[in-house]
């Protein structure tokens, strides 16, 4: 029987914010047993900041100085997500060994296709470790970093195959067969899921048993005195406890989109027609979705944690005037005008749009996301 593992929390520490995460292998080295590794990303948590740290408003203001304001935000945003790689036999550290699995922080610069290894964190399995990084920005690497670039940069991609994935889950619950042989959806992107953990040493026991079942996995070692043991244990405790309050933090995300439905629902309400045809179904979709859809827009303005984008354009359209018209006719003593009517003509006329969509951060997704608009023309 495996041994209580004593480095259960720093571990699941490394998965912040503590929730279960949801793990996906992205590739693997060719090495042969005993020397095989696969490395594992976590896409449940993407983190994006601004190259440098500033003040958003200040960045926003210069974006909006620049010929392209999306384009010039998107080269100062840095993404940033959680690679695992997890090792049949590794490599000593200092005077314990062998490698059990190495944490990289990678962050990316999308747009420009670059990359830094911010931290790469090696752990034996006495919870001992090695740090190292790479500061310096260098192209993307065909290799498992192009993998881990295609979840940070491409969101889109794998989120159409996480939607594939629920529904082919949903409907074998539901006990609905598929009149076409069923493929794993992230099949086309080299990925296939691992399942969701709150705990790293469970996604690595699901890796061995699944990957290498011909091996057998070490045990965990335990460096800790009864005293420590008992502190790791409230501390452990105290960790379950986050957890449970992070799930509260869940079903509140889940919430908020429920919030930005409803927000664009009740703008829909007082909008044209039109505008409602060219937003629907578009709350919670990402600026770069939007942008897409409409173009360059024409203002960004950063308001705390919303961010505003206005479209402007002049149109012409058809619409009735009034007019009035003389009436004319004769009677017994005159012929001539005798009154007035109003009458309705068609004729062109100009008028000025608006488009205004607001964005902001929270929900089950990532990023800035549409929440709330202001349409129309006058």
């Amino acid at each position: 029987m495996r041994k209580v593992l004593a480095l259960t929390l720093p571990l699941l520490a490394l998965a912040a914010p503590v929730e279960a995460g949801k793990f996906v292998t992205i590739a693997s080295e060719p090495d042969a047993a005993p020397e095989r590794s696969i490395y594992v990303a976590d896409f449940d948590f993407i983190a994006r900041s601004l190259d440098g740290g500033g003040d958003a408003n200040t960045m926003a203001n210069a974006a909006m100085q620049s010929a392209n304001p999306l384009d010039f935000m998107e080269a100062k945003t840095i993404y940033k997500i959680n690679v695992y790689q997890v090792m049949e036999k590794g490599g000593a550290i200092t005077k314990g060994g062998p490698t059990n699995f190495i944490h990289y922080v990678l962050a990316f610069k999308c747009r420009d296709r670059l990359v830094n290894i911010e931290a790469a964190t090696a752990y034996d399995r006495a919870g001992r470790t090695q740090t190292s990084s790479i500061a310096e920005w260098m192209p993307v690497p065909d290799n498992w970093v192009a993998q881990a670039y295609k979840i940070a940069c491409k969101a889109p991609d794998w989120e159409k195959a996480m939607a594939s994935a629920r529904k082919m889950a949903t409907d074998f619950q539901q006990g609905k067969k598929s009149k076409k042989p069923l493929s794993d959806p992230f099949a086309p992107l080299q990925m296939q899921m691992v399942g969701d953990y709150a705990a790293i040493t469970d996604m690595i026991d699901q890796i061995w048993a699944r990957y290498w079942p011909d091996a057998k996995q070490p045990e965990y070692e335990s460096t800790m005195s009864p005293e420590e043991f008992a502190k790791h244990k409230a501390k452990s405790i105290a960790a379950l406890e986050a957890q449970a309050k992070e799930l509260g933090a869940m079903a509140k995300d889940v919430e908020n989109d429920l919030k930005m439905q409803d927000s664009m629902s009740r703008a829909t309400n007082a909008a044209e027609q039109r505008f409602v045809q060219e937003l629907q179904g578009m709350a919670g979709r990402s600026e770069e979705e939007v942008v897409a859809t409409f173009g360059i827009p024409n203002n960004l303005n950063v308001n705390g944690n919303v961010r505003q984008l206005d479209w402007y354009w002049s149109e012409t359209k058809q619409e009735q005037v009034p007019v009035t018209a003389d009436v004319m006719g004769c009677n017994a003593h005159f012929c001539g005008k005798q009154g007035e009517a109003v009458e309705y003509q068609w004729q062109t006329v100009q008028v000025n749009c608006r488009r205004t969509l607001y964005f902001r951060e929270g929900g089950t997704q990532p990023g800035y996301r549409l929440f709330d608009f202001r349409a129309g023309c006058d």
